[in-house]
This record gives C-alpha cells, structure tokens and sequence, in this order.
C-alpha cells in the first residue's frame, strides 16, 4: 500500500532539500539491514529509499504534491482523474465520438505507464535485495579477514620460536658441512687458536739523540741608573683677601630676581549667604567660592641704603621691606540657591557683592594662617643664599617694622557698585541714603 513520503521521512510539506536529506540519513542509519534490529527493518528501508527519490527530485516532488499520486515514474494519476471526470459528467454527440476515438490511445499509454511503474518497483525490491545482500557479504569478507589475520600473526610468531630454538643444530650443521668440505682449512683455525707459543716482534734499532749544543754564556745585566734626587714642592703661598663685591653690583642682581619669592595660600568657602536689603524687592542667594592669596616682599622698594658690609666681621646686612599680599585671584563663585522676590533681581550685582565677600574671608583668613610670616621667612631663606653665594660671605635679613595694616595689591580689593555699602550688624547689603 502506498504511503504518504512525508510522513514516512517526518518532515513538512514545505520542507527544504537540506531538510529532507537530514531525515533520510537518520531513518536510513536507523532501518539499514545490516545495523537494524528492527523486525520490518528492510520493509521501512524500502519505503525510506522510495519516498526520498519522490521528494528529492523536483520534478516528480512537484506532480505529487499536485496529483497526490503513487506513481513517481508516469506523469501522475492521470488515469484515475480521467476516470473521476469521465464518471460525474455527459458529454455530448461530437465529444463522444472524439473521446472513443482517441480511447486506444490513452489505453495504451496507460498501459505503458502501468509496465514502468511494476518496472520500476521491481528496481527498487532488487535494490533493496542487494543492499541487503552486500550487507551479508561483507561481513562474512570481514570474518575471513579476521580469520586471515589472527592465523597469520599466529604461523609468524611460531617460526620465530622455531628459529630460535634450532638456531644451535643449524649452526651444528652448517659447521659439519664446511669441515667437509676443506678439513685442512678447519684444522689450521684450530692450531692458530690452539698454538701456546707467543708470536715476537724485533724492537727497533736504536739511533742515539744528537749532540746537545751548550748555551750561550750568560751576559750580565747594565749598571742600574739611579733616580733623580726628589725636589720638594714650593711652599703654599695664600690668596689674598678677597675684596668685597660693590653693593650695587648685588642690588642689580635681586632686581632680576622679581616676585619669585612668593607664599600662597589655596582657600574655599562652600556655602555662604548674599543678602540684599531693598524693601519689598529684598532678594538673596547661596554662592561657593574658591581662590587664590599670594604674599611676598616689594622688590622695587630694595635699593642701595637697605644693603650694608662690615669689613671687620665680614658679613653683608641686608633690610627688607615687610611682607605684602602682592596678587589675589577669585578662581570661580558659583550660584548655588536663591529666594523668592516679587521683583526682578539683578543677579549679576549678586555676584559682585559675592566676591567682595569672599576676597574679605579670603584675606582673614590668611592672616590667620600666617601667610605674611610665610612669605617673610620663605624671602630671608632664598635671598640670603642668594647673596652668599653671589659675595662669598654671611648674609643677615631683616625686615622693616610694620606699622599698619599690610599693603594689598589692586587684585585683592574688587570694587563694589556705587551706592552700596554692607551692613556688618545686618549682614546685607543696603543701598547708601541720597
């Protein structure tokens, strides 16, 4: 009975060829007579073989999917379709008269058809009775190459046992045939192996050495000439004192030397509060603020009355002016928060108040940390080696008294707008009354 080939390969309808060649690999791994243990092992095989020769050919997959048919050999079930149609139509006079005369044609078609189909079926059973008979064949070709193998190995290692065993009568009996064959030969071996008295060899004749010839008489080493006589070194002669270096000769060399002396100081303020007072219109905002305070000494104040040298102690003195804030930076201020105002704040002068506060705690707190001392100390220890080791000789610092507050450079005031002042009782900032 026919089968469906899909289902006999398990695969869709619209299955692609690659598809169709994994499934007919695996059955016919599985249903091959000489691995199946299957009891219609061959029967499956055949059915395998059929439906992959359908539906790996496109021509024939193609009709079958179209007629449904059996018969992969003929063009398809056209006999029983032609016998469906014949049987739920009439047809009238003329197309009876054109269907029997054509009927023993189509007759005869079909019957060829029919002849190839049994043909064909009769290939596959006689493929299917070969593979099935190759598959016995070959495994009794391995049987007997297994027995060829094993009784080979077997005759091989019982002549190498043999050889060795009767290596010692062969030998026996090669050595009976050559004493026949030239027995005075043999016994001459014999004798030469046998014979006790040693073979002597003449020493050769000895030839006396030649006469040796006496060494040269020895001549006797040159008089050795003395050393000269060592002549002392002269006598250390001292420099003389040196003379001391013009004082304005090292004047104009500090002037070179610039605001290199310098102490600075990395201050911040996180949070801190800008308030202005103007009414109704009072408005106000948190700013952080970070900055820079350098401090040193005013070079240009040095001159030739503050420097002075002491011949009998050999000593330079030199008096600096008190140290100074020489340079203050605002390195930013950021808005951080503001208030509510029910008018419209001007968010710029915010700002400048905001630095104007920040340069004054930056300033405080300088002087709280001693930056002035700093930069006094840092300019005595680098000045005075510098004039050592210009003059050759100690230098002493001093500075000037202060009498004041400290001088500040322009940097370290920021201007405030005009008409403004800050309140320091309120803390905020007021306009200044016409």
């Amino acid at each position: 009975m026919f089968k469906d080939p899909y289902d006999v390969l398990g695969v869709a309808r619209d299955a692609d060829i690659r598809e169709i060649k994994g499934a007919y690999r695996r059955l016919a791994k599985k249903f091959h007579p000489d691995v199946s243990h299957v009891r219609d092992g061959g029967e499956r095989f055949r059915e395998v073989n059929e439906a992959y020769q359908v539906l790996s050919n496109r021509t024939r997959r193609a009709r079958y999917d179209r007629t449904g048919s059996g018969d992969f050999t003929s063009r398809g079930g056209r006999h029983s379709t032609r016998r469906t149609n014949e049987t739920g139509r009439n047809y009238s006079a003329e197309e009876q008269t054109y269907r029997e005369q054509h009927t023993g044609t189509e007759e005869n078609s079909e019957s060829e058809e029919k002849n190839r189909t049994e043909s064909s079926e009769r290939q596959s059973r006689t493929r299917t009775s070969w593979s099935e008979n190759m598959g016995y064949d070959s495994t009794g070709a391995a049987d007997l190459s297994s027995r060829v193998y094993k009784y080979g190995c077997g005759g091989i290692l019982i002549f190498i046992l043999a050889l060795f065993v009767g290596s010692p009568g062969l030998a026996s009996f090669f050595l009976s045939l050559s004493r026949a064959a030239n027995p005075g030969a043999h016994n001459d071996v014999l004798e030469s192996f046998l014979d006790p008295r040693p073979t002597y060899t003449l020493r050769p004749t000895y030839t006396p050495l030649p006469t040796s010839t006496p060494l040269p008489t020895h001549t006797p080493r040159p008089t050795q000439t003395p050393l000269p006589t060592h002549t002392p070194r002269p006598t250390y002669t001292p420099f003389p004192s040196p003379t001391p270096i013009p004082l304005a000769f090292i004047i104009q060399q500090l002037e070179t030397q610039a605001q290199l002396v310098v102490a600075q100081n990395e201050v911040a303020m996180p949070d801190f509060h800008v308030g202005v007072d103007i009414g109704l219109c009072s408005h106000g905002a948190d700013f952080k603020a970070d900055g820079v305070i350098e401090a040193g000494i005013d070079f240009a104040a040095i001159d030739e009355n503050r420097m002075s040298y002491d011949p009998e102690l050999q000593v330079y003195s030199l008096a600096l002016p008190a140290p100074e804030y020489t340079s203050c930076r605002i390195e930013y201020v950021r808005l951080q928060d503001n208030t509510l105002s029910f008018c419209n704040p001007d968010w710029d002068r915010v700002r400048i108040f905001a630095e104007v506060q920040a340069m004054a705690q930056f300033l405080k707190e300088s002087d709280e940390r001693g930056l002035l001392q700093e930069a006094a100390n840092r300019s005595a220890e680098v000045l005075g080696d510098f004039v050592h080791t210009l003059a050759g000789k100690p230098v002493n610092i001093e500075f000037d008294e202060r009498i004041d507050k400290p001088k500040i450079s322009a940097s370290c005031a920021p201007s405030v707008p005009n008409g403004w002042y800050y309140d320091d009782t309120n803390q905020v900032w007021k306009k200044t009354s016409d």
